[in-house]
């Protein structure tokens, strides 16, 4: 089961609105799942299918035994049996979490990819044929401790939240994410910081 491989994003302050007509916001979860360092056996895979417009999506990791540290998780996506996708995974501290989100308007599919260091939002895009990164949380500002995460709100967005350690007081800094149809690409808009906790406002 995927389950043990693919997981880390508001209501309450605020609504949104789409900036324009060709943007959508009608995402939704259907994925989301933590792999921890010791969910997977040496060698041992975890895979999980989802079905497209261009036809069966494949993803896959592997915990590679003679490996290091900093390649120690191999990361592989496959569009119809053709590798599209790979990458390498080093360990950290509390896992990664592997996200699903679809676009219902137009059926895509993206991969949010997180860890308590770094967040990235990818995804296969059929104009060019090619499996893409659209967001690495690095390129974003953002001024406390926090944890970087993409996650898809109740009200459809998705989002980059860098959500604060101070557990007793909630807090996330956000960027809304908005996919542009005319450019097959995401456009973003700096929210600012909300004072709620993630996941009550996310979809579960």
């Amino acid at each position: 089961m995927f389950k043990k491989f693919l997981t880390a994003v508001f209501v309450a302050v605020f609504t949104f609105s789409v900036a324009a007509a060709n943007c959508s916001a009608s995402f939704q979860k259907i994925y989301d799942e933590t792999l921890g360092m010791r969910d997977l056996s040496q060698d041992e895979a975890a895979s999980e299918t989802f079905q497209i417009n261009e036809g069966t999506l494949k993803l896959q990791i592997r915990k590679i035994r003679q490996n290091a540290d900093s390649k120690k998780y191999h990361a592989l996506v496959f569009l119809n049996d053709k590798r599209i996708f790979e990458d390498y995974f080093e360990t950290v501290p509390g896992g990664y979490t592997f996200k699903v989100f679809k676009d219902t308007i137009n059926n895509n599919l993206f991969i949010a990819t997180s860890s308590m260091r770094r967040a990235w939002l990818a995804g296969y895009l059929p104009s060019s044929g090619e499996y893409v990164t659209y967001a690495d949380s690095i390129n974003y500002y953002n001024d406390f401790p926090a944890y970087p995460t993409f996650d898809v709100l109740k009200d459809g967005n998705v989002v980059l939240a860098f959500v604060s350690q101070n557990m007793q007081n909630p807090y996330f800094h956000a960027y809304r994410f908005t996919w542009d149809n005319s450019k097959n690409w995401f456009a973003y808009r700096d929210i600012g910081v909300i004072n709620s906790s993630l996941s009550s406002m996310a979809q579960k």
